[in-house]
């Protein structure tokens, strides 16, 4: 038998649909009601349809062919939807580490920098109000 796309006229490129449609147009030039040779159209019709029976077992059909799209665009998706995570994931643990060094330079600062909580005055008026209270809560215990 020969090449089965030179038989349909078809290229190993094409899909299903357009091997069909040649088939097609093969079967009706070669029906032998139609042919004037009906001897050579039986075989001619015979080959061609060996033919298409060879290329569609081979050949994906057309909605295998959506389906086999469709599963490799929704990986593609996942795939670029995992990446988008990554990134995201990746910019927030920046951020965190920012802040957290941040922090960390401002603990180092306060304590290099250590000012006062209060005026030394208030220190002292604080001072001396507790050793009043001090003294007020002696003064209870001795009586």
């Amino acid at each position: 038998m020969r090449n089965p796309f030179d038989v349909l006229g078809v290229t190993p490129a094409d899909d299903i649909l357009t091997i069909r449609a040649a088939w097609r147009a093969k079967v009706r030039a070669l029906h032998p009601d139609q042919a004037k040779n009906k001897a050579e159209a039986t075989s001619r019709l015979a080959e061609v349809n060996a033919a298409f029976d060879a290329l569609q077992s081979h050949v994906p059909s057309a909605e295998a062919q959506e389906r086999a799209r469709a599963k490799r665009d929704e990986r593609a998706e996942a795939r670029a939807k995992a990446a988008l995570k990554r990134r995201a994931d990746a910019a927030e643990r920046g951020r965190r580490r920012a802040a957290a060094m941040a922090r960390a330079a401002d603990k180092i600062e306060t304590k290099q920098n250590k000012q006062p909580a209060v005026s030394p005055n208030e220190a002292k008026i604080r001072l001396r109000a507790r050793l009043g209270y001090l003294d007020a809560i002696k003064s209870i215990k001795a009586a």
